[in-house]
C-alpha cells in the first residue's frame, strides 16, 4: 500500500536533505531532492516561491 505524502510530509524530507555540510556529494543530494520537492509541490498548485516557502519553514 503506497502512502500518499503531505505537502508538509514532501517539504520537511527537502528540509531534511539539506546537511549544511561542504561535502559535494551531499550537497548534489540536497539540491536534487529540495527541486524534485519544488515540483512535486508545483504539481500540486503552489506557485514556486509558495513552494520555497514552504520548504523554508520547515528547516
Amino acid at each position: 500500500m503506497t502512502r500518499i505524502k503531505s505537502d508538509i510530509d514532501i517539504a520537511r524530507e527537502a528540509a531534511r536533505a539539506d546537511t549544511g555540510f561542504c561535502n559535494p556529494m551531499k550537497n548534489k543530494f540536497a539540491n536534487e531532492a529540495r527541486r524534485d520537492a519544488i515540483f512535486d509541490l508545483e504539481d500540486r498548485g503552489y506557485t514556486r516561491a509558495e513552494a520555497e516557502r514552504l520548504i523554508k519553514d520547515q528547516e
